[in-house]
């Protein structure tokens, strides 16, 4: 009998800032929709360190990491990005300095990644999934872009925690994930989610 394979699925942001907040506004959606045993689905809303601590405490369980969320780097606005992050830390001062900010309650993709590298909570499996925002001021809706990208955007987080990722780019920056098709229990996932923002 083979060992259950637990995956981690992380919606990461702040609430209520539109595109920004992609990922922790579609957890409900990700948590019903059936998934293969051993996937986990959470809002990781609360900062790095305690996201370190939640993890420490539970070391090795988790064999993937799939994270989603909203962030600016300047690309095509609402296009969806999937890749493999490949663990590159920065120097020492820039280490302390995002710990720095997440002590005073920053929550971001980036800090969270390179603190959880840095203290080794991170499985060798990493998966990314970033949505290019439109809009990111107070507000609960998405922008006209990224809820046309919806069903894109949980095609590739399906891909990354169900999938191998050897094949996936290692930067941000490669050219954006368009999905393999859209199956229906996505489109009936996504019914009715932007009319719940409202």
């Amino acid at each position: 009998m083979s060992e259950e394979k637990h995956v981690l699925i992380g919606g990461v942001g702040h609430p209520y800032l539109r595109d920004i907040s992609v990922g922790p506004t579609l957890v409900p959606v990700l948590k019903e929709m059936e998934w293969t045993a051993g996937v986990e689905i959470y809002d990781i809303h609360f900062g790095p360190i305690h996201a370190v601590q939640w993890l420490e405490e539970k070391p090795g369980y988790y064999k993937r990491v799939v994270f989603l969320s909203g962030v600016a780097r300047g690309r095509k606005a609402g296009a969806v990005y999937l890749y493999r992050w490949d663990g590159a830390l920065p120097e020492a001062d820039e280490i302390q300095q995002r710990i720095c900010e997440a002590v005073t309650g920053i929550i971001g993709l980036d800090n969270l990644l390179i603190i959880g590298g840095y203290f080794r909570v991170w499985p060798a499996e990493v998966a990314v999934v970033e949505v290019e925002p439109c809009e990111e001021e107070f507000g609960a809706a998405f922008s006209d872009r990224v809820e046309a990208a919806l069903p894109v955007v949980i095609s590739a987080v399906r891909r990354g925690a169900l999938q191998p990722l050897d094949d996936l780019p290692t930067s941000p920056f490669a050219s954006r994930y368009t999905g393999d098709g859209v199956d229906e229990a996505v489109k009936e996932a996504l019914s009715g989610t932007v009319e719940a923002q409202g």
